[in-house]
């Protein structure tokens, strides 16, 4: 069996729209816009592992091992989302805030410390 790449339209527009969701992450200033960015480009790239083809007696069928990974690969991406999203949750609630410079108070000002904590 023949494997090829389908490269009709989909795999640059995806390519393209991951491409932009990443250098627009890099303009950000929110934690809760840089996770929507994250989950935007790791959607693209979900599809981008899923869509490859296998051609067998005349017939372009999508890989099933291809689809396996692209859903193992979403599976683990949505776990890891949930612990990032957590993680946010936490950060929300003791600064208030989800921006870079609520984050940088916290860091200069050691209020997330437990030495000085506990003294």
């Amino acid at each position: 069996s023949n494997v090829i790449l389908s490269l009709n339209y989909e795999i640059p527009f995806l390519f393209a729209i991951a491409i932009i969701i990443f250098l627009f992450s890099l303009q950000v200033k929110h934690f809760l816009l840089l996770f929507l960015c994250f989950e935007i480009f790791s959607y693209c790239l979900y599809i981008i592992v899923s869509v490859r083809k296998q051609v067998s007696d005349n017939n372009i069928l999508n890989d099933k091992l291809s689809i396996e990974s692209g859903l193992k690969y979403f599976i683990m991406g949505s776990l890891s989302s949930l612990i990032l999203m957590f993680g946010l949750c936490l950060f929300l609630l003791t600064g208030n805030s989800l921006t870079y410079n609520s984050m940088s108070f916290f860091l200069n000002n050691k209020v997330w410390d437990v030495d000085t904590a506990y003294n």
